[in-house]
């Protein structure tokens, strides 16, 4: 998912984890994805539950952040295309597509769902902590993807969305406008846009979501 899709998640799971540090925690919760501006691996950052628990056990005063952390694991371990694919009404027009919505595609749609439906601004702390200088992330590397996704949450738009990916590597610089295009064409194609929509909600991600993550952590 993307970075307000996590932030919106993350949100939502506040009451069931009960973080003491609640900056820190949303912070958790967004920074894994860094690995795209600090060009590494995807497991360099998106570490097993056994790694988090390790860092709990030696860092406790990052435990919020570390919380957060965890969240955004466990929520990427739902595959968010097959999950909305599955469901009404996309579950019936993927033959007649001409094309099937790759999961970059669906990633974006995503996030562009749970941006419209909005929601409570909140901070982030950018904290480049213990655990992030053990991942290898720099103190720059923090404070532009800290900035990069504080200005995204802010504005909460689609072109906001696309230069924050931009920003932090997510989208390669020669295809920004690729991504704009294909915005442009799907806002003239309503129809379709809310049947995906519709199909987003149906897959009800919120409550998949915190099932996963209440039944990881018991």
């Amino acid at each position: 998912m993307g970075p307000y899709s996590h932030f919106s998640l993350a949100v939502k799971l506040e009451p069931l984890l009960q973080p003491d540090d609640h900056p820190a925690y949303l912070w958790g919760a967004v920074v894994p994805d860094i690995r795209y501006l600090a060009n590494l691996p995807r497991t360099h950052t998106h570490l097993d539950l056994d790694r988090i628990q390790q860092f709990t056990v030696r860092y406790p005063h990052l435990r919020s952040f570390l919380s957060g952390y965890q969240v955004h694991l466990l929520v990427d371990q739902i595959d968010v295309s097959q999950t909305v694919g599955a469901a009404f009404p996309l579950n019936l027009l993927r033959k007649v597509l001409r094309k099937g919505i790759s999961p970059q595609q669906m990633t974006m749609m995503v996030e562009l769902y749970f941006l419209q439906r909005g929601g409570a601004q909140a901070p982030l702390s950018g904290e480049n902590n213990e655990v992030l200088c053990e991942l290898s992330i720099s103190t720059e590397q923090n404070a532009v993807f800290h900035q990069a996704l504080q200005e995204y949450f802010e504005n909460r738009s689609f072109e906001a969305a696309v230069s924050a990916f931009q920003k932090i590597g997510m989208i390669e610089n020669g295809r920004l406008e690729t991504y704009l295009n294909a915005y442009r064409t799907m806002q003239k194609r309503k129809v379709l846009t809310g049947l995906i929509m519709l199909s987003i909600k149906n897959a009800r991600l919120e409550s998949k979501v915190i099932e996963h993550v209440r039944t990881s952590l018991q």
